[in-house]
């Protein structure tokens, strides 16, 4: 465990303190490894983790700026909140699927301005060894971009993406708040992303997610709290609302439309 405790110290007027979940809760103790929150869109859980992010001063997934509207009301709020850490962590990051799109152009964006740059010093050094010295920083980019991962991740759908992301990153003692993954992500693949957090886990990574996946939230020993307009409350797997919902629409699929 790293991070065990995320305390509000003040309560401010408009968003992100207008938001239910952030409005009431005063302090949230962690006990697991894996922390899963659920909840409707607009309940809450998004907010909740970015701040968590933002406090823990996680690097966020892209290409390094914050555009979006929850994402820097999350750093301007930052000062009203306390992480409380058992040890830090010796990596740590904030990923949204939105986050992760700038992320991919970023590394093709970085990758052909290496090759620019190479081509350029090809061009105008007359000198081999001259020419040689100059291109060794940007041929050690465009190498170290190369083995990230297996293949390149512009050419390979999002959801492969996702998981060739995870698959690279996910190897190590670290911290980290993972934004509705399941956007992108096929039951299929939504189970292979559970496997390689759980895994994490177990050697040693936290994880904090925000999600609607039924799968995701099947992780085992994972806490799950629900988020909604009473704030937030811890429950069991069968008590989710979104699962309750599912195994009733799955027993009755075949006349929840013709009623």
């Amino acid at each position: 465990m790293f991070l065990t405790r995320f305390r509000k110290n003040i309560q401010q007027e408009g968003y992100p303190f207008s938001v239910p979940a952030v409005q009431q809760m005063q302090e949230l103790s962690f006990t697991a490894p894996i922390t899963v929150l659920s909840g409707e869109n607009g309940s809450g859980k998004s907010t909740l983790l970015q701040l968590m992010a933002a406090c823990c001063r996680c690097v966020r997934i892209g290409d390094g700026k914050i555009e979006d509207d929850a994402g820097i009301a999350a750093q301007k709020a930052a000062h009203c909140f306390t992480p409380v850490f058992m040890r830090k962590p010796m990596r740590s990051f904030f990923f949204s699927a939105e986050s992760f799109i700038r992320y991919i152009s970023w590394i093709e964006k970085s990758k052909a301005e290496a090759k620019e740059a190479i081509a350029e010093i090809d061009r105008t050094y007359k000198s081999k060894s001259a020419a040689a010295l100059a291109r060794q920083p940007h041929e050690a980019t465009l190498a170290d971009l190369e083995e990230l991962y297996a293949y390149s991740l512009s050419q390979s759908s999002h959801g492969e993406g996702f998981l060739a992301f995870f698959d690279s990153r996910l190897n190590g003692k670290g911290l980290y708040f993972i934004d509705e993954p399941e956007g992108a992500l096929s039951y299929s693949n939504q189970y292979l992303l559970a496997v390689m957090v759980h895994n994490a886990a177990k050697y040693g990574s936290q994880f904090v997610i925000a999600t609607h996946s039924p799968i995701l939230c099947a992780i085992p020993n994972a806490d799950i709290w629900e988020i909604g307009e009473n704030g937030i409350t811890e429950k069991s797997y069968d008590e989710l609302e979104n699962i309750s919902f599912l195994r009733m629409f799955m027993k009755r699929k075949d006349t929840m439309f013709d009623e």
